[in-house]
């Protein structure tokens, strides 16, 4: 449970630290059952080196919903095509955290058809989106953890690549919903954000169909 997480004292990560933005999604993954991602570049090399707290995650029945800018690397944006495809061969069994663990662990051919399994049964839903009226991107790097009950939200300096996890320097503050008003009130905006890109009711964006995203990082797993 999200409560029972050993938090940093002030809600602040920083690299180099005590208390690592790497940690936090660690502890959070590990105890939470929804992982809500608003996100600006997204790298499946994050959930590879986060294999052991997403695999409890996942063999709890946790699923992970992400809004993410449509610039992927040729193998993820493959793994996202092949999940909306029939006939996907390998089945992978979701609630062994071990053999799971093992899987997300290794960053080759096993690994991805493991993310493609994931996406096709929804335990990882994805939605695309770029600025409508101009040349950016979707830039966001913030997130909801809950475990059914209660929640923890985060704001960060760090993409959700291996480089934003480990090799940068970054802060990740986080708000935890039972402590105070404006930590509730932080974390029903990300929600209410989150669920208006994932209904398609927000207009200032354009929702990019998975055949239309751009592939710009290669096969660079950053």
């Amino acid at each position: 449970m999200l409560k029972d997480c050993d938090w940093s004292i002030d809600r602040d990560y920083k690299t180099g630290s005590e208390n690592e933005p790497l940690q936090f999604y660690l502890d959070g993954l590990a105890n939470s059952t929804e992982f809500d991602l608003l996100l600006g570049y997204f790298s499946s090399s994050a959930i590879n080196l986060l294999s052991v707290g997403f695999a409890t995650f996942i063999s709890k029945g946790g699923k992970m919903k992400m809004v993410i800018n449509h610039l992927l690397s040729q193998k993820d944006k493959e793994a996202i095509e092949k999940a909306n495809h029939e006939g996907i061969n390998n089945v992978f069994d979701l609630t062994d955290v071990v053999s799971l663990g093992r899987v997300l662990d290794e960053y080759d051919v096993h690994f991805f058809e493991c993310l493609t399994y994931l996406i096709r049964e929804k335990r990882i839903e994805i939605k695309v989106i770029k600025p409508r009226d101009g040349k950016g991107i979707a830039h966001y790097k913030s997130g909801v953890l809950s475990d059914g009950q209660d929640f923890v939200g985060y704001k960060a300096s760090c993409n959700f690549t291996l480089y934003g996890l480990s090799e940068n320097l970054e802060e990740l503050e986080a708000f935890l919903s039972w402590e105070n008003g404006r930590s509730n009130k932080l974390i029903k905006k990300q929600l209410k954000i989150m669920d208006d890109y994932f209904t398609e009711n927000d207009n200032d964006v354009e929702y990019i169909p998975v055949n239309e995203i751009e592939v710009v990082l290669k096969d660079r797993f950053v």
